[in-house]
């Protein structure tokens, strides 16, 4: 396939159901199953249990994301560079969920949660690599698209599941592991994946700073790109990490309709789910006729930063809706661009799955920082809630500054 040569159908489908069911298996899991788990090891602890086993995943989840690129850079065999890396990291995960499962302590959970984001992020990153692999930047527009529905989607099942569909834990489990399996694994054995670049030879010691594993971090564009999803993952964590609490402690839901707050919680990301699907199919069907990745990405970010403001200040019940609302539409709008507006900051070499898994530590490190935030936040000032939402608000703002500052856009 030429470089500008836009990859088959079946592939960019088969790519988008992958990155789909990839993030299926995880959101469901981190968001309920485990703090479920972590509840019934310990009822009077799990907090401590809860918070350590996700602190040190988002760990191994950074670190997974860095090694596993530079290494699929560098794999070679008869299934390619990422193959290998995807089809191990759905044997991981798989395996993880047995540990998670059968978990009867602390240290057991916090050892699957690190196995689960070892295997997730190797999956994830072989994906994100093939994806600046074979797509070329005119061919980036509807596939981003439809892979930034794969978070607001998991969230989507995940409070499904919250909701009761499924109320045993061996079919919850076993669900999540037959949407990896047959999401994931037809498109492994069928995508072309072939080696491009030749490692055998010694560096050079003159190499330029480009030709390093941080060599990306010389390029302005990689820098607030990377800045820029970190500021918006921070906002997305630290606006959802206590939203549970408070619906049930800072709004009328309750009163009004005499209901659990775990209701309220499925119904906004019911709401928020249908805009983020409204604007994801915009975007793919008019592929690159909106506009810039840069201006929308920016735009995402100032949405949800109005978004977030509102229900802030909000304690009425349809206040909170359309708070919630304009949420959804701008993530909607953000995670339509996401994948795109990274690749598109790569610098020009072949190393891409090392240079995405730098990236995806804006991604991973949150996740680790943000709770800490958050909990800092909460003790710092009085209000409630409101002050973690208004920090929320604050983080989406300075993500808009980041990525205005992009130049390739």
């Amino acid at each position: 396939m030429g470089r500008d040569e836009a990859p088959s159908r079946g592939f960019m489908v088969g790519l988008g159901v992958a990155y789909l069911a990839a993030f299926i298996a995880m959101a469901p899991l981190l968001g309920m199953l485990v703090p479920l788990r972590a509840e019934a090891i310990d009822p009077a602890a799990k907090e401590q249990i809860l918070s350590t086993a996700l602190f040190w995943g988002a760990i191994m989840a950074a670190g997974s994301n860095v090694l596993v690129g530079v290494f699929s850079d560098r794999t070679r065999s008869r299934l390619g560079r990422r193959r290998p890396w995807m089809a191990g990291g759905v044997v991981g995960v798989l395996a993880s969920y047995g540990v998670i499962a059968t978990a009867s302590s602390g240290l057991a959970l916090a050892l699957g949660v690190v196995l689960f984001q070892a295997a997730f992020n190797a999956l994830l990153a072989a994906l994100l690599a093939l994806f600046a692999d074979r797509v070329p930047a005119h061919a980036r527009a509807r596939l981003s698209a439809v892979m930034g529905m794969g978070y607001p989607l998991a969230n989507m099942i995940g409070a499904a599941l919250v909701g009761g569909w499924l109320a045993q834990d061996w079919a919850r489990y076993g669900a999540l592991a037959l949407v990896l399996v047959v999401g994931v694994l037809p498109f492994v054995a069928r995508a072309g994946d072939r080696p491009s670049i030749n490692y055998t030879a010694a560096p050079s010691d003159s190499a330029p700073p480009s030709a390093s594993v941080l060599g990306p971090f010389a390029h302005r564009d990689f820098v607030l790109v990377w800045l820029g999803r970190a500021a918006m993952t921070t906002g997305f964590v630290t606006g959802s990490i206590y939203l549970l609490y408070f619906i049930a402690a800072e709004t009328d839901f309750q009163a009004r309709y005499g209901a659990p707050p775990e209701m309220g919680l499925a119904l906004l990301t019911g709401v928020s789910f249908g805009l983020v699907l409204g604007v994801s199919l915009v975007v793919a069907l008019a592929g690159g006729r909106l506009g810039r990745r840069r201006d929308l990405a920016v735009g995402g970010a100032l949405i949800l930063a109005v978004g977030g403001g509102l229900l802030a200040v909000a304690s009425a019940w349809p206040w909170v809706v359309l708070a919630f609302a304009i949420h959804g539409l701008g993530t909607g709008v953000y995670y339509a661009v996401e994948t795109g507006l990274m690749v598109d900051a790569l610098p020009a070499r072949d190393r891409k799955g090392g240079d995405l898994g730098l990236i995806n530590l804006a991604a991973a490190l949150p996740q680790a920082w943000a709770p800490l935030l958050s909990l800092g936040t909460l003790a710092l000032f009085s209000g409630g809630y409101r002050p973690v939402l208004w920090l929320s608000t604050a983080v989406f703002l300075l993500g808009a500054a980041l990525f205005l500052g992009v130049r390739r856009r």
